[in-house]
């Protein structure tokens, strides 16, 4: 058998994802999150487009009036929906380590 090596990454606090790098959630309500062009996009009531940056997102929010594609559901962050009374209803999501790509 040939001597296969492997490949061992030190992992140090300082080259894991800090929360102080990231935004803690955000809150969207009547609208579409999708995905385009391989980037997460939010398109609200009045068609305004608003591109999502979930790689410093810890979560999305999303409330009433809210849809959300299939694909964009994919995405590495929590997803959670919030009813009328602000009541949080499901909590769904992804994790991926930092850095990967998504094929």
């Amino acid at each position: 058998m040939a001597d296969v090596q492997r490949l061992f990454v030190k992992i140090t606090r300082e080259s894991l994802p800090q929360v102080k790098d990231r935004y803690p959630f955000i809150y969207l309500e009547r609208g579409r999150m999708e995905i385009d062009d391989s980037s997460v996009k939010w398109i609200d009531a009045d068609n305004n487009v608003v591109p999502l940056p979930v790689a410093t997102l810890n979560a999305i929010l999303l409330g009433p009036g809210s849809t959300v594609t299939h694909d964009a559901i994919k995405t590495a962050t929590l997803l959670l929906i919030v009813s009328k009374r602000r009541k949080l209803d499901i909590g769904f999501g992804s994790q991926r380590p930092s850095g990967s790509v998504r094929g």
